[in-house]
């Protein structure tokens, strides 16, 4: 128990934190606000339904945050394994079984309802991650721990690449990198990682980059493209990592891993990148490199950047009134009530609007770190640390595509935007935060 036990318990019943669960609902409020708000159309009439499904995801949400929040978090080291191998097994199924829906089998239907298991499986993961962390703590530095640790994301991850769903599958490696630095491991593997997935990207990408930004030939890049380049210039980098790497075993010399090192994210990155071109949808590719000049795709991919501007631009310092957004309502903006909400919240309710939103978010993940820093074991301040990665990747990836500074991948404004799935996820996240404070006390 901290120094400041004592006042903290005397602030809240039972360490209970009733200021985040408060700021968690003004931000479900303001979610609820605006899609209402979105759904009115140009006659200043309600035309769609998705507000009252959000008034039910949210009952749904707190309920089972409620039901987290009455059984001790420590109990979950033991489930966490199960619920993880359960996740995986669903998400196989959705490969199997689950209809195409909009280019992905990632949805499952109940009655009007539709559930993304992915999005549920977020809080497994982060729970049977955070498990494996405090196992691993006297070898967290080894590399040994780091393959573990990294195949244990992997594995669903990978599944969900598959539905496609790059978005979702993308937040698994936030969650891994974040949590796993701060669970004490070894930042030189966590930087190598780092390095192979933005080479990897880059190396998916540039094909259609040199299509749709540079608009011509560039020669060399026929080492990604032609196998008569692209193979030898593999096996290239392969046999210097092996050259350097026995130098290395022999001669004890930093200079020949320095040349392992750089090596072997290039192999793997290549190997990657060729993986990843034949994955992904052309779409999908379209998104991650339109955002350089939406211009170049303006009635494609680069629609929905161009249109948000233009409506973030509108809404000046104090926005036009709530319901009283005018681009919004002659469907201007696509996707008004899920990825691109922030854009509407800006048309609306201003730049002055945007910063209460944007307060309301630091505010709570100040209060998570807070119960991470306070947790009384190890398995309790990662379970924080994981809510706290998920809650801040989906924020600055979210606000960062409508503002363009960020590639559209259909990661939802977290809390605020429409969908059950990505709103209850979240709000059992919370559920766990407020478990794990309020038996920071030992009680």
């Amino acid at each position: 128990m901290n120094n400041s036990g004592f006042t903290d318990q005397k602030k809240s019943f039972f360490g209970f934190d009733f200021v985040l669960a408060v700021m968690v609902l003004a931000l479900c409020t303001v979610g609820i606000l605006f899609i209402y708000s979105s759904g009115i159309n140009s006659d200043n009439f309600q035309t769609s339904t998705e507000f009252i499904k959000q008034i039910v995801f949210s009952i749904i949400g707190i309920a089972c945050a409620v039901l987290v929040l009455f059984i001790d978090y420590s109990r979950f080291r033991f489930l966490s394994v199960y619920l993880y191998i359960l996740s995986l097994v669903v998400l196989v199924f959705l490969l199997i079984f689950s209809p195409l829906i909009n280019g992905s089998r990632s949805w499952i239907g109940i009655g009007g309802f539709g559930i993304q298991p992915s999005e549920l499986v977020k809080i497994s993961y982060i729970l049977v991650f955070a498990r494996f962390i405090e196992n691993k703590q006297k070898e967290i530095g080894t590399l040994k721990v780091f393959a573990e640790a990294f195949l244990l994301m992997l594995l669903p991850a990978g599944l969900v690449l598959l539905q496609p769903d790059l978005g979702t599958a993308s937040v698994y490696f936030a969650l891994f990198f974040i949590m796993f630095y701060f669970g004490g491991g070894n930042a030189r593997y966590i930087v190598f990682s780092l390095l192979v997935v933005i080479m990897t990207s880059v190396i998916t990408v540039l094909p259609h980059w040199e299509v749709l930004i540079a608009q011509r030939k560039v020669p060399l890049l026929l080492l990604l493209t032609d196998p008569v380049y692209y193979f030898p210039f593999l096996f290239f980098w392969l046999f210097v990592f092996i050259v350097s790497a026995v130098g290395f075993f022999v001669y004890k010399k930093s200079f020949f891993y320095r040349i392992a090192y750089v090596s072997l994210i290039v192999f793997i990155s290549l190997v990657l990148g060729k993986i990843g071109s034949g994955v992904l949808k052309d779409y999908q590719i379209k998104r991650l490199i339109v955002f350089l000049d939406p211009k170049v795709d303006p009635y494609g991919s680069g629609y929905h950047i161009l249109q948000s501007l233009t409506v973030i631009g509108s809404g000046g310092f104090s926005g036009k009134g709530f319901m009283n957004g005018t681009l919004g309502k002659y469907d201007f903006l696509p996707q008004r009530s899920t990825d691109f909400i922030f854009s509407t919240i800006a048309e609306e309710w201003g730049f002055a609007g945007c910063f209460f939103v944007l307060a309301l978010f630091g505010a709570v993940m100040i209060k998570i770190i807070l119960a991470a820093r306070d947790s009384k074991d190890i398995f309790g301040r990662m379970i924080c640390i994981g809510v706290f990665a998920l809650i801040f990747y989906h924020m600055v990836i979210n606000i960062g595509m409508t503002v363009g500074v960020m590639p559209i991948t259909g990661i939802p404004l977290i809390f605020i935007s429409y969908g059950g799935s990505s709103l209850i996820s979240s709000l059992i996240g919370i559920g766990f935060v407020l478990n794990i404070r309020m038996r920071r006390f030992g009680i």
